[in-house]
C-alpha cells in the first residue's frame, strides 16, 4: 500500500525509504500474529471513528510510527503530504526539519489512553469531546481586598494609544511576481511559474503596496507608519500585540527570524515612538514552536528571547528587557500620565495554551507552562499594591478555540482576582476587528456580571482583508478605554496601485454602536464599560442591521468570494464569540471540531482551529493519516 502510495506521489526513492523502515522496526517491535492482529484492529476502529476511543487507536499507531525516531516519522510525514496533495513538494519538505520533529515528540510523550492525549484528539481531529476543565486553583499571595472595585473614570483629557497586529512583513515580496499562486501566500518568485515576467505573473502581477492571498511588503508597512503619524500624531505610545514574521512557514530559520524582526523593529523604532510588544506565533522558528521552560529538548527558542530582549530594551528598559530573557518572552514596565498616574503594562507570552504548538502535549500537562499565570500574578500584585493600574497585552485572545480550555480558564481566575486592577486586556492573531467580553458568572452572562473586556486588534496584512489599525482614547487616570477609531486602507479602491494606500477613518465604536442603544451612550469622556460592551452584544441579537455592519467590519470590509452575510447559527456563534472570555464557551462551528461526512459519505476531519493564524501543515498531515492507518501501519 505505502509502495502505491509513493508511486502515485512519484517517489522514486520511496520502496527504499519504506525498506529502511522496516530494517529499523523489526529489531524494535513485535512482529507476532498478535500484534499485528491489535494493529488490524485499531484500523478498523477508525472506520467509523466518532469518538474518543475511535482518536485513541488512530494515536496508538501514530506513536509507533513516532517511536522508530524523528527522521521516519518525518519521511512518512513528507510522503503524505505529497500523495495527498496537502501542500506542494516544496512545503512537504518543509515538515521533515520543522514540524515533525515536535510532534512525534508529542506522541512518544503521550499515554494512551489519558487525559492528555483526549485534548490533543480534542485539538487536532475533534474526534471526542474536550475533557472538563482540570480543577486547579491559581495561587494568589494575598486575597481580594474587599474594595476592590474599578475607579470611576476622570473625566480629564484622554491620552491615544495606538494597537497594531498581525503585520506580517514579508521581505521577500517581489513586485511583479503571481499573486495568484498554490502557496498560503503569494507574491513571492517561489519558481519559474509564479517569478516576474512568467505567464501567471502577468495576469496576475504583484503591484508594490500588496495583495489579497499575500502578506505585507515593505511599502505598505512604512504607509502604516505614516498613517499612524497622520491620524496619531498625538499618541501617547503603541502597542503591538505579535505576529511580525510573514507566513512563509515551511521554510523559516532561525537566521530569518532574527533577521525580520530586527528589521521591522529597526523601522518601528524610527517611525513610531515608543512601543510596547507582544510575541506572536509566528515570531519563532518553526511556527507556534515554544517548548516550556525546563523541558529536555534540543530545541530551544533562546535565540528567540534574546532577539526579542535586545531589541525591545530600547522601549522598556534593561529591566524588562531581563524578563523577557528569563521568563519566555514576557516583562513588565510601566508608563506614566500626564497626571501622574502610572499605568502597568504586562506582556504575556500566550503560545504555552495554544493547542498547536505540540511542545505542551507532556506526559502530563503542565499547570502552568513556562510560569506564564506566575509571572502574571506577581506583576498585578505588584501593581495592586503600589496603586497602579494595568494592561495585559497579549498575542492568541483566551477566549478564542486556538486557546486550550484549561490555561483559559485558569486565566480567567487571574482576571476575576484582579479585575479591579486591570484595566483593559489587548490581543491580536485573529486577524480580525473583534472584542470579547469577561463575566463573573461565564454560563449566565449578563451586563450586570461582566467585569472585563479583551480588544482584538485587526491586521495589517491584506490576506484577509484590508490593511486596518487602530486608535484608543484612554483615560489618563484609570487608563479604561473610553473609544476607539479603526483606519483603514482599501485595497480595493483603483489609486491603491498607482498613487499609494490612503489610509482613513474606517469608523469609530461608539459613533457606529452606542448611539443606537435604547439609552444612547456617545459621551467621550464616558468609559467603555464591559457592561456596556455586553449591551452591544445584546443590540445585535436584536438589530440584524447593526451585527451584519459589525461584521462587514470585523473582516476587514473584504468578504472573500464564496461568503455572504452572517445569519442563522453563524450569528449566534459570532454573539457567543464576543461574550465569551474562556475557549470552552466559544461556540464556534465547526471550529467546535465536530467529526462529519461529506456529501460522498467520506470521513472529514475538522481541527479546532478558528485563526488563519494558526497554522500548521501537519493538521493537514495527521488528518491523512488517520485515514489512511492501513498505509501508516506498512511501516511498522
Amino acid at each position: 500500500m505505502l509502495y502505491q502510495l509513493f508511486a502515485i506521489s512519484g517517489l522514486a526513492a520511496g520502496q527504499t525509504v519504506v525498506s529502511q523502515l522496516h530494517n529499523q522496526t523489526n529489531a524494535n517491535f513485535n512482529n507476532t500474529p498478535a500484534y499485528q492482529q491489535a494493529l488490524a484492529a485499531a484500523v478498523n476502529a477508525t472506520a467509523h471513528a466518532s469518538d474518543c476511543d475511535s482518536c485513541f487507536s488512530i494515536l496508538s499507531v501514530l506513536k509507533l510510527v513516532a517511536e522508530l525516531g524523528e527522521v521516519p516519522f518525518a519521511e512518512l510525514s513528507v510522503a503524505f503530504c505529497k500523495a495527498t496533495h496537502e501542500a506542494d513538494p516544496d512545503v512537504c519538505n518543509g515538515l521533515q526539519t520543522l514540524e515533525a520533529p515536535s510532534v512525534s515528540w508529542a506522541l512518544r510523550q503521550m499515554d494512551i489512553p489519558s487525559r492528555t492525549a483526549q485534548v490533543f484528539c480534542e485539538a487536532l481531529y475533534g474526534l471526542c469531546p474536550q475533557p472538563p476543565v482540570l480543577n486547579y486553583t491559581v495561587p494568589f499571595p494575598k486575597p481580594k481586598p474587599a474594595n476592590a472595585t474599578r475607579p470611576e473614570v476622570s473625566r480629564l483629557e484622554p491620552i491615544r494609544v495606538v494597537h497594531i497586529s498581525d503585520m506580517h512583513v514579508d521581505h521577500s515580496y517581489t513586485i511583479g511576481s503571481s499573486y495568484n499562486c498554490s502557496k498560503s501566500i503569494c507574491c513571492r518568485p517561489y519558481n519559474a511559474t509564479f517569478a516576474a515576467g512568467s505567464e501567471l505573473a502577468s495576469l496576475y502581477p504583484a503591484a508594490p503596496y500588496g495583495e489579497y492571498y499575500c502578506d505585507t511588503p515593505v511599502d505598505l508597512e512604512e504607509s502604516q507608519y505614516a498613517g499612524i503619524n497622520e491620524f496619531a500624531g498625538d499618541r501617547a505610545f503603541v502597542i503591538s500585540t505579535g505576529d511580525m514574521v510573514e507566513g512563509f512557514t515551511w521554510g523559516t530559520s532561525d537566521n530569518e527570524i532574527v533577521a525580520d524582526v530586527s528589521d521591522i523593529y529597526h523601522r518601528m523604532r524610527q517611525s513610531l515612538g515608543v512601543v510596547y510588544p507582544a510575541m506572536g506565533n509566528h515570531d519563532a522558528n518553526p511556527v507556534n514552536s515554544f517548548p516550556p521552560a525546563g523541558l529536555e529538548t534540543p530545541y530551544n527558542n533562546t535565540y528567540d528571547y534574546n532577539t526579542h530582549a535586545q531589541l525591545w530594551e530600547h522601549w522598556i528598559g534593561a529591566e524588562a528587557a531581563e524578563q523577557v530573557r528569563s521568563h519566555s518572552g514576557m516583562y513588565s514596565t510601566t508608563y506614566t500620565s500626564y497626571t501622574g498616574s502610572c499605568l502597568r503594562i504586562i506582556s504575556i507570552n500566550t503560545m504555552f495554551w495554544e493547542g498547536v504548538n505540540w511542545w505542551i502535549y507532556s506526559t502530563v500537562m503542565p499547570r502552568d507552562p513556562s510560569g506564564v499565570l506566575a509571572f502574571l500574578v506577581s506583576q498585578l500584585q505588584l501593581a495592586e499594591d503600589n496603586g497602579e493600574r494595568a494592561w495585559i497585552i497579549g498575542h492568541i485572545p483566551p477566549g478564542r478555540s486556538d486557546a486550550l480550555y484549561d490555561y483559559s480558564s485558569y486565566l480567567d481566575q487571574v482576571v476575576q482576582r484582579y479585575d479591579g486592577t486591570i484595566a483593559a486586556m489587548f490581543w491580536g492573531h485573529t486577524h480580525r476587528d473583534q472584542f470579547e467580553v469577561s463575566h463573573s458568572h461565564p454560563t449566565n452572562q449578563t451586563a450586570a456580571n461582566a467585569n472585563m473586556v479583551g480588544y482584538i486588534a485587526p491586521s495589517l496584512t491584506p490576506t484577509s482583508g484590508n490593511p486596518n489599525f487602530r486608535a484608543y482614547s484612554v483615560d489618563p487616570v484609570t487608563f479604561g478605554i473610553l473609544d476607539y477609531t479603526v483606519y483603514s486602507a482599501d485595497l480595493s479602491a483603483a489609486y491603491y496601485h498607482t498613487t499609494g494606500p490612503k489610509w482613513t477613518e474606517y469608523y469609530t465604536f461608539k459613533t457606529a454602536y452606542g448611539s443606537l442603544l435604547d439609552l444612547p451612550y456617545s459621551d467621550l469622556l464616558d468609559e467603555m464599560t464591559s457592561a456596556f460592551m455586553h449591551d452591544v452584544t445584546t443590540l445585535f441579537e436584536i438589530n440584524d442591521t447593526a451585527f451584519q455592519e459589525y461584521y462587514d467590519r470585523k473582516q476587514r470590509g473584504w468578504t472573500p468570494v464564496g461568503y455572504g452575510p452572517c445569519t442563522g447559527d453563524c450569528k449566534t456563534d459570532e454573539i457567543c464569540l464576543l461574550r465569551s472570555s474562556q475557549s470552552q464557551y466559544a461556540c464556534m462551528t465547526p471550529s467546535a471540531a465536530i467529526k462529519k461526512r461529506d456529501a460522498n459519505g467520506e470521513r472529514v476531519l475538522y481541527a479546532r482551529v478558528e485563526s488563519e493564524c494558526s497554522t500548521s501543515r501537519m493538521i493537514g498531515v495527521l488528518h491523512a493519516m488517520a485515514q489512511d492507518l492501513k498505509t501508516v501501519m506498512t511501516v511498522l
